[in-house]
């Protein structure tokens, strides 16, 4: 049976708190997404925005990406949905977490896997939807929003940062946002909530421009989404112009790195290899214009 499904904004976690622990307060009721609290005999379980979940969770497991079923469904007349999903996902190799609500279902596969998981649901019948999105300067009512979604970047980077590293917590962007010398653009879906975000930043070196914290909401990797706000840095940079472009990204981010490469990026012979957030190795790639 054919599926639709819509990826939900963020990035999401899964959280592990002892069987006698308060339950989590939830959000308001405006929070874009899924809040999900489940208390067992053993335990208390937690689905949220990764952003959201308490500190006093006793493992915590991120970033994930969530995408909803479009329900509703019968619950006692429809069988096999949630199985008709996850199969072409596991056949694929790659984790599950499924979950059902009285209306309808909702499945959450590993953050950096979101684009492999839409080949394999679409190549097994079912659709996914890719929310429209625009690109426009940011504001600084955007600050909160372009925040969360650049820390979920870095939760990206979790699998293969060294062991401990630890992306912290999201940092205000407002004085970032409005720098002498930096643009900063952002990707909103019809909803209002940011999708992605890029910075043009100006450098010491006239013919030089430096890409700042490019980044997708997880559940939209693989849709074309990056390449379009890195098309809008490019034309911003050289109306300012500059000759060339620079950035840096994680060591080992094999998939950005070859999202790079395809862009012409390669690494500069003049890194000085200084380490990036919280000590994460990093490299610097550059490109002519």
């Amino acid at each position: 049976m054919a599926q639709t499904l819509t990826p939900l904004p963020g990035a999401y976690a899964i959280a592990r708190f002892p069987v006698d622990a308060a339950l989590p307060a939830g959000p308001s009721a405006t929070l874009a997404g899924l809040w999900s609290v489940t208390r067992t005999m053993d335990e208390v379980s937690l689905v949220a925005r990764a952003h959201a979940i308490p500190a006093d969770a006793e493992r915590v497991d991120r970033p994930w990406t969530a995408l909803k079923l479009e329900g509703p469904f019968d619950l006692t007349g429809e069988t096999g949905v949630i199985a008709s999903v996850a199969r072409p996902i596991a056949q694929a190799r790659i984790s599950v977490f499924a979950m059902a609500t009285f209306d309808t279902d909702y499945v959450l596969v590993p953050a950096g896997q979101a684009g492999r998981v839409r080949a394999a649901l679409t190549a097994a019948g079912h659709e996914v939807r890719v929310p429209a999105t625009r690109i426009r300067p940011v504001a600084a009512a955007d600050a909160d929003g372009v925040a969360r979604l650049v820390w979920e970047g870095f939760l990206g980077y979790l699998p293969v940062a060294p062991d401990g590293w630890d992306p912290g917590v999201p940092e205000p962007q407002a004085d970032r946002l409005d720098r002498p010398g930096t643009r900063w653009l952002l990707a909103e879906d019809g909803d209002g909530y940011v999708r992605g975000s890029a910075g043009a930043i100006a450098t010491e070196d006239e013919q030089l421009g430096h890409v700042w914290q490019l980044f997708v909401d997880p559940g939209l990797h693989g849709t074309g989404l990056a390449d379009a706000l890195l098309d809008a840095v490019v034309e911003t940079t050289r109306a300012d112009g500059r000759r060339a472009l620079q950035l840096y990204v994680a060591r080992d981010a094999t998939q950005a790195r070859a999202f790079y490469a395809r862009r012409g990026f390669a690494p500069d012979p003049a890194d000085d290899g200084r380490p990036g957030p919280g000590g994460l190795p990093v490299v610097r790639l550059r490109r002519a214009l």
